[in-house]
Parts: C-alpha cells; sequence; structure tokens
C-alpha cells in the first residue's frame, strides 16, 4: 500500500501540488494500523492510502487539511480508546 501512496506523493512533487503525509510513527498495543502507515491527504480532500480507518483517520484526515492551509507540519497523539469514539 505504501507504494501507492509514495506513487501519489511523487507525483504531487513533480506537479507542485500541496499535500500532507500523515505517517504512523509510534503505537502501543493493539492498533489498526502498524507503524509506517501512510495516507496522503490533498488540499481538495483526495486521499490515498489509510492509516487504519475509523475516527482517528477522519480526524488525522482534517488535521492534515489544517497543516496543508497553515503550511506547517503537526505531530498529533490518539488514545485508541471508547471515550475517542464519541
Amino acid at each position: 500500500m505504501n507504494q501507492e501512496v509514495f506513487a501519489a506523493v511523487a507525483d504531487a512533487l513533480e506537479r507542485g501540488e500541496p499535500a500532507a503525509l500523515v505517517t504512523i510513527v509510534s503505537t502501543t498495543g493493539s492498533t489498526p494500523q502498524r507503524i509506517g502507515a501512510k495516507m496522503l491527504v490533498f488540499a481538495d480532500g483526495r486521499t490515498v492510502g489509510t492509516i487504519g480507518g475509523g475516527c482517528y483517520e477522519n480526524d488525522a484526515f482534517w488535521k492534515a487539511r489544517d497543516a496543508i492551509a497553515q503550511r506547517k507540519p503537526q505531530l498529533v497523539r490518539y488514545e485508541l480508546s471508547d471515550d475517542f469514539a464519541q
């Protein structure tokens, strides 16, 4: 799956198209994806890849869109619990 993401990153760079690369950099316990899982988010809302779906992927999507608009990277921590789903 990451090969698809890397190809999309290369295409975006070639075109000069703004995008944010979301990457799982650390995990503890049971998680939907492993370290290194990636999702590329474009300014227009398109995505390539997944970091596991669900509520936290949706939140990461919107944080990535904000990072594109602000032109600032973010490091976000998610606690995967029932509380986050609410």
